[in-house]
């Protein structure tokens, strides 16, 4: 018996490195994250801690895999092996999920672990039928030979009307079987590490999990190396996920429109950027405010308005706001700010909806901040969903550094963009969103 511990970012490096030292007699013995390096604890980098206990006292050849060589005897002998190696692996996989975990907070890592041996095992079971037929007629036989026989068997057993054959069932075309081996190659292969800074860039650029995945998928067949910046077919797959991940509205702001939000995303500046652009598309703009928490919110307003030419009210109740809007019939936009909610208070939400169920805007656009996580801006898309919005607006763009939140926002509500602000300066800094640079901008984080 040999106990080996292994210091490594993630677990597919682990993966690599015990497949290399041990091949598959070995056991996943403990898994947890640790901190290492830095100065007291600033600056310090996440490693995995991989604890593996083999089963025999020397490590085997690293270089192992060159016994899979072209040859005719060789060629038997890795299907063969390959055959015994999944039935080893699927009893020590059993014996792990049977395990109990100890430390509660290392779960997620070690079911990680066991998902991806799990993956690849799946692959490798499928042609185990197959794979030990073939080795076995192939010993005293012509590789070529035997192929055209496997070919012509199938071919008859493919028109025998006697078969059942379903779709998802296995059958014995040899080209399948390359095609798995492939395919489970491609699981262990080294680019794993390629695939893996991937994923790491994307969730450090906040893209939701579904998103990554999604690209992930997208990519996976792709043979990429250390060069994988510029390869064009690469960054062309990521450019069609993200063209599938967001929604542009070029619809005009008219009728009733009711800005709503969390407090401090600067929802009442936004609106005054909004009135001016109305104005400047020659619409009869008017403005009303039902935020009456907040001090001097009104007279903020009524600046705005008064620079614009545009008039102004406040309501304080919901029958208020309903009389002043009856009044402004005659306007073509009419903005209405409302007082930041808290997405945690409930009753606070609950007024929201109350003027809401009143007045039924047109358009009830959904404020947020850039600079939140695309975790928090769920949370608060979630709350705020009590008041049906059908429009989203990103504000304060200029102090954040990734847009990733963007996109999966959007794929999570289904919500058109309107617009992005990008500072405080009423009209100039707000704009309609462009597909084409939110993507270069994604593009270019992701090569850096």
């Amino acid at each position: 018996m040999k106990v080996k511990k292994y210091m490594v970012k993630n677990i597919s490096e682990a993966m690599e490195q015990i497949r290399g030292d041990f091949g598959d007699d070995a056991y996943i013995l403990d898994t947890k994250k640790i901190k290492k390096g830095g100065f007291l604890g600033i600056g310090s980098k996440k490693y995995v801690e991989v604890t593996v206990l083999s089963e025999k006292a020397e490590e085997k050849n690293k270089n192992f895999q060159n016994e899979y060589i072209t040859n005719n005897a060789n060629e038997i002998y890795s299907l063969n092996n390959m055959v015994e190696r999944n039935k080893r692996l699927n009893q020590r996989i059993e014996k792990e999920k049977n395990k109990q975990v100890q430390d509660t907070e290392e779960p997620t890592l070690a079911q990680e672990l066991l998902e991806l041996i799990d993956s690849q095992r799946e692959v490798s079971r499928t042609i185990d039928k197959d794979a030990e037929l073939f080795y076995k007629n192939k010993q005293n036989n012509n590789f070529d030979d035997q192929l055209k026989k496997q070919e012509k068997i199938l071919k008859s057993e493919n028109n025998n009307p006697n078969n059942d054959l379903h779709i998802n069932s296995k059958d014995n075309d040899l080209e399948e079987i390359k095609k798995m081996i492939s395919q489970l190659n491609k699981n262990m292969n080294k680019n794993n590490n390629f695939f893996q800074e991937v994923r790491d860039i994307l969730i450090k650029n906040d893209f939701s999990d579904k998103i990554v995945e999604m690209i992930y998928d997208e990519i996976q067949d792709l043979e990429i190396n250390e060069n994988w910046r510029e390869d064009n077919n690469f960054i062309l797959k990521i450019k069609n996920i993200l063209m599938k991940n967001i929604i542009i509205s070029e619809k005009d702001l008219e009728g009733k429109v009711m800005l709503i939000g969390p407090t401090g995303i600067g929802k009442t500046t936004t609106l005054a950027k909004l009135a001016a652009i109305a104005k400047k598309n020659n619409k009869k703009v008017a403005i009303v405010t039902i935020d009456t928490y907040r001090i001097a919110a009104a007279d903020q307003l009524k600046i705005y308005a008064d620079i614009m030419g545009i008039p102004a009210h406040v309501c304080y109740t919901p029958m208020d706001l309903k009389t002043t809007l009856e009044s402004l019939v005659d306007y073509d936009t009419i903005l209405i700010d409302t007082a930041g909610r808290s997405h945690k208070n409930d009753i606070q939400l609950g007024e929201l909806k109350v003027f809401i169920d009143t007045v039924k805007p047109d358009f009830k656009i959904l404020a947020i901040s850039s600079n939140i996580k695309t975790i928090d801006a769920i949370n608060i898309y979630e709350k705020f969903s009590i008041a049906s919005p059908n429009a989203l607006i990103f504000t304060k763009k200029d102090e954040t550094s990734t847009i990733g939140q963007y996109f999966s926002l959007i794929n999570y509500s289904k919500l058109p963009l309107l617009y992005i602000t990008n500072g405080q300066k009423v009209p100039d800094d707000i704009k309609k969103p462009n597909i084409s640079e939110l993507i270069q901008e994604v593009l270019e984080e992701v090569k850096k």
